[in-house]
């Protein structure tokens, strides 16, 4: 045997063997769009099946005692960038940044209110 061995019915193997390669699409390649610039963050969720936008990142994470949340939008609705420009002059947050690049936009808030950061309503 050699190094590496993929150890599974044939199918299964040469599925891996081709996406190794490059000879073949991962499920990870409908996402880089989306997780493109996100970082390591200790809570992560990603969907592709929410009513706000065609696909959802949330990341959170904690530093210097506050926490952090990113998130990241593909397709968001007009109603959710409304939303998320609203909550941006509404305070609480020590930061609120909000950056939009063709259908991608992506806000990162901290603050030390743990509530603040995952209201869903400060979300969609």
């Amino acid at each position: 045997m050699g190094t590496p061995v993929v150890f599974a019915p044939k199918k299964t193997a040469e599925k891996v063997i081709d996406v190794s390669e490059g000879r073949a699409a991962s499920a990870f390649d409908q996402y880089r769009l989306l997780l493109g610039d996100v970082g390591n963050d200790e809570f992560q969720r990603v969907s592709s099946n929410s009513s706000f936008a065609s696909q959802f990142y949330f990341g959170l994470h904690a530093v210097n005692g506050s926490y952090e949340r990113t998130t990241v939008y593909i397709n968001p609705t007009a109603s959710t960038l409304a939303n998320l420009t609203a909550i941006s002059g509404s305070g609480g947050f020590e930061r609120y940044d909000i950056r939009s690049a063709g259908n991608r936009t992506r806000v990162v808030a901290v603050s030390t209110n743990f509530s603040l950061i995952v209201d869903p309503e400060n979300i969609r």
